[in-house]
């Protein structure tokens, strides 16, 4: 009987590369966003020491001054909300499409591994029947 050989099996090797650009894609991705995370929380805790600072001054000018840079530091953590917020929806959907190509690998994987299971059933059938055949023969002797 030949050796086993899946038809398929060039499918299954791009269906594999494509779940590994996936999973790769949102590795990446998901690095970016926990790196937006940490720039605001970066920033948030810049506005406290900032905040904590400025309150503890006497000087009116120092105050004037803080809430003039505290304005500007909340528009950067604004902006900086919506980035981690876009970062992590991109995370997700990238996280999506890796899940989505893992089950179409998967459904190949499932195809040959039954395609192999029936080959060896027939392997064995066919094997069991050869020694069946010499058996006869073997009484005889």
């Amino acid at each position: 009987m030949r050796a086993f050989k899946f038809r398929l099996e060039k499918v299954l090797h791009i269906r594999q590369i494509k779940e590994d650009q996936q999973k790769q894609k949102w590795a990446l991705r998901e690095k970016a966003a926990r790196q937006e995370q940490a720039e605001l929380e970066r920033l948030l805790v810049k506005k406290n020491d900032i905040t904590e600072f400025g309150y503890g001054q006497g000087d009116l000018r120092i105050r004037s001054a803080m809430y003039q840079y505290l304005e500007i530091l909340d528009r950067k953590i604004k902006r900086q909300q919506l980035g981690v917020k876009k970062s992590e929806e991109l995370a997700r959907q990238a996280q999506k499409e890796w899940f989505l190509a893992r089950r179409e690998k998967e459904k190949i994987t499932i195809l040959k591994d039954k395609h192999y299971s029936a080959y060896r059933k027939e392997k064995l059938r066919r094997e069991q029947k050869i020694l069946d055949d010499m058996q006869p023969r073997l009484k005889g002797n």
